[in-house]
């Protein structure tokens, strides 16, 4: 009937209710506003506290509609990138092009996972996680230590009491030391290997050094293959270390706040 046709227009319309907001803003004020020279960090803050309505469409702001020779040139950002692997995979493919190329360091080893936007994730991260990378577009690379066995109390916990957690237990998320040694150890090893070889990782390289090195796509995504392959044999071979064994290794690429650009092509 005529009532649940004008229901179901309404439901698909893309007219602004402002009675669903706390605060009806004009786009060119909103404009005028953040382009002040007075306008900080505060006020944004702030902004963001507060559920505004605005109307880009409206005519007083300086739309119009549509004509039939107009384009539409769309532009899309990317702002938080959370990549997990699954325990023992490589998370990259040798014919991606995502990333250009990846600085490898042991300096910032330490790093802290902030777990603020990570979702889903069953364990806390206290001393779990070693930072190994960082990519072009400023994405950081974790080796994080999954554990095998996941406990029930972590299971029956909410997901605020979950999320509580995590984000405590990520203030402490870096291997303890005779951890790290160990595994900065075997990436050393996998570099000094086959198709590695030459990459510029060398047995001299210690943790918290300065030793940095570039290298490419297509080597980052052998790195984490032969990491992979050979992990059972290393942990076998060099450790009787419960942790070892009773937790495996995962990938982890997260960075957030970069707004980059992302070039639409064919592809996407």
């Amino acid at each position: 009937d005529n009532k649940q046709v004008v229901v179901a227009s309404e439901q698909h319309s893309w007219k602004i209710n402002h009675a669903k907001g706390d605060y009806k803003l004009r786009a060119q004020d909103l404009i005028a506003k953040v382009n002040s020279p007075s306008f900080d960090g505060g006020q944004a803050i702030d902004m963001l506290q507060r559920l505004y309505t605005i109307d880009y469409g409206s005519r007083r702001a300086g739309s119009k509609p549509v004509a039939a020779d107009d384009e539409y040139r769309p532009v899309f950002f990317l702002d938080l990138l959370i990549i997990i692997s699954r325990p023992l995979k490589p998370i990259t493919r040798p014919n991606d092009r995502f990333f250009d190329n990846i600085t490898i360091t042991f300096k910032n080893w330490r790093a802290l996972y902030s777990s603020k936007h990570i979702h889903g994730l069953l364990f806390d991260l206290e001393h779990r996680t070693f930072r190994l990378a960082t990519a072009a577009i400023r994405e950081s690379w974790y080796v994080v230590m999954y554990p095998i066995a996941i406990t029930a109390t972590g299971l029956l916990l909410s997901r605020h009491e979950r999320r509580k957690c995590l984000e405590k237990s990520s203030q402490a998320s870096a291997l303890e030391l005779h951890h790290a040694y160990f595994l900065a150890t075997y990436i050393k090893q996998v570099f000094l290997i086959s198709k590695l070889l030459g990459e510029g990782i060398e047995s001299s390289w210690t943790l918290d050094g300065s030793h940095s090195q570039k290298i490419t796509f297509n080597k980052w995504t052998i790195f984490q293959e032969r990491f992979i392959q050979g992990w059972s044999g290393y942990v076998g071979k060099y450790s009787c270390n419960l942790f070892w064994t009773e937790n495996l290794p995962i990938f982890h690429a997260y960075d957030y706040s970069a707004n980059i650009e992302i070039k639409v092509n064919k592809q996407l």
